[in-house]
């Protein structure tokens, strides 16, 4: 039945309550194009899996973030964003910007251990995981916390992309981003300073 529906609506759907047969009709519909877009880029020292893998990415991003009031089309909207998300890979690697999975980026200028969440260098084996296991559980403490949209932005600004990137990919203006990330991480400040994820 739900083959029958438009992009638009299996979105919607999919936002409404995450829908597994909607997210997968989306994506058969979508692999192609992703395919496509993904074969006219390449990130260093990667191959095409991995620029195909970003470009999923994106088009997953574009299902959470796709507004029908303020965005055109979907098609047109996943296409932005598979390509942005592409792009930003491709930025990075030719920066050579890319870290260790095992530091993260502070999330506010002086949150946590020493301003950030955990730095990985710093620490003697036995500090890192303990630092690891407080790190998730804060996160845990943050998704709880923060809303689907202040999560959104949250995660795309911790993914390196700029306030004007997210404003384009969820279709909201520059000062809705700002307002948004100024807000979140205020929680989380206070989050911290409470000590409520110890």
């Amino acid at each position: 039945m739900l083959h029958q529906f438009s992009d638009s609506q299996l979105v919607s759907l999919y936002q409404k309550q995450p829908n597994q047969e909607a997210l997968e009709i989306l994506l058969r519909r979508y692999r192609r194009l992703v395919r496509k877009i993904s074969q006219s880029y390449y990130i260093i020292g990667s191959d095409y899996e991995d620029v195909y893998q970003e470009g999923l990415i994106g088009f997953y991003l574009s299902i959470s973030a796709y507004n029908s009031a303020k965005n055109d089309s979907f098609s047109k909207f996943a296409s932005l964003c598979i390509r942005r998300r592409i792009l930003t890979a491709v930025e990075k690697s030719h920066r050579k910007k890319n870290e260790p999975l095992n530091q993260y980026e502070s999330i506010y200028g002086s949150v946590g251990y020493g301003g950030y969440l955990f730095q990985g260098e710093r620490y003697n084996p036995q500090t890192r995981l303990l630092d690891k296991e407080a790190y998730v559980e804060l996160v845990d403490k943050i998704k709880d916390m923060l809303s689907k949209y202040e999560l959104a932005i949250l995660a795309l600004r911790l993914n390196g992309d700029t306030y004007k990137e997210i404003a384009c990919y969820l279709g909201v203006s520059l000062k809705a981003v700002e307002t948004t990330l100024f807000r979140s991480r205020k929680k989380i400040a206070e989050l911290v300073q409470d000590k409520k994820f110890a």
